[in-house]
């Protein structure tokens, strides 16, 4: 709220985080074509250590 006071936009609306699967966020980077096979190990990897798929 301090935030929002200080940008001076107090219809700011905050939205509840909505967690997707680990498989679609994946696929999603995948099909991009931009990310190395490499990459997207390393990402699956840190994306399971985060608090949020903890």
């Amino acid at each position: 709220m301090k935030l929002i006071s200080k940008l001076g936009a107090e219809s700011f609306m905050l939205k509840k985080f909505k967690k997707d699967k680990l498989s679609k966020i994946l696929i999603d980077f995948a099909e991009t074509g931009l990310y190395e096979k490499e990459f997207l190990t390393d990402l699956e990897a840190g994306l399971k250590k985060s608090s949020v798929y903890r």
